[in-house]
């Protein structure tokens, strides 16, 4: 997962699980999807990064990658689920 990220911050997917932990800097944040790899979920966090809110509607996928919808999506954190394509 390499080189797909742009303008935010990120760990690395959870041992585990296909979560990945976001926030993003600026709206030209960008997080790409995995190959192979789809969007299954997307939540907002609480203050303990805790999935708190279904935030699909936060983010735009365009051209296989992530972007914050608005500008009050920023310095938020996201809890991203990736599942895998049949």
């Amino acid at each position: 997962m390499r080189g797909g990220f742009i303008n935010c911050i990120f760990d690395v997917k959870q041992p585990e699980t296909e979560k990945l932990f976001v926030v993003f800097l600026t709206e030209n944040g960008i997080v790409e999807i995995p190959k192979r790899k789809k969007v299954a979920t997307i939540y907002s966090t609480d203050d303990l990064f805790i999935e708190k809110n279904d935030a699909t509607d936060e983010m735009i996928i365009r051209l296989n990658a992530l972007i914050p919808a608005r500008t009050d999506c920023l310095d938020k954190g996201y809890i991203i689920n990736f599942a895998s394509l049949k």
